[in-house]
């Protein structure tokens, strides 16, 4: 939902409270498990480095919410808004979304040590690498299309030049 649309959620007769209650059964719902005070301080300063990256960073999306009770799969869950919609994603804005993908990790690392880092990230690097994937793919695409239309454009020349 955007902005305009959670402003006149009260005009329709709907709250706030049923956003986010639609919001919590979008994400799985919250999980019934007991987390230890270490666990819960971890995977706060895990959501924490991914809000902290993308504030941060001019091309990324505003936070909208940082959570760390547990919903569907995730132990917690730092989530964004988009200010507009977007069709084309330059090299800037996906290289903030690898960042932010990996603050989570980092900050960990940063705050425990590398001997302390959790596998609470698992999630996020198949994401990180999912992405990573698409823009190499798409490099190599750009790639052979430049080389292909090289090669037509010398073989012309050499045609016209004969």
């Amino acid at each position: 939902m955007n902005e305009d649309t959670i402003q006149n959620l009260g005009t329709f007769g709907y709250s706030l409270r049923l956003y986010y209650a639609v919001a919590d059964k979008n994400a799985g719902g919250q999980r019934p498990i007991v987390l230890s005070e270490t666990e819960r301080r971890v995977i706060a300063f895990h959501e924490a480095g991914h809000a902290l990256v993308a504030h941060h960073l001019p091309e990324t999306d505003r936070v909208n919410s940082v959570t760390i009770l547990p919903r569907g799969q995730s132990l917690g869950v730092t989530q964004f808004v988009a200010e507009e919609d977007r069709y084309n994603h330059s090299r800037e804005r996906l290289m903030a979304c690898l960042a932010i993908g990996l603050g989570g990790r980092e900050t960990e690392e940063l705050t425990f040590g590398p001997d302390r880092v959790t596998t609470g990230a698992e999630n996020d690097f198949q994401v990180v690498t999912g992405l990573t994937r698409n823009m190499v793919k798409g490099t190599k695409k750009r790639l052979y299309i430049f080389y292909a239309a090289a090669n037509a454009f010398l073989h012309a020349l050499r045609v016209c030049s004969s």
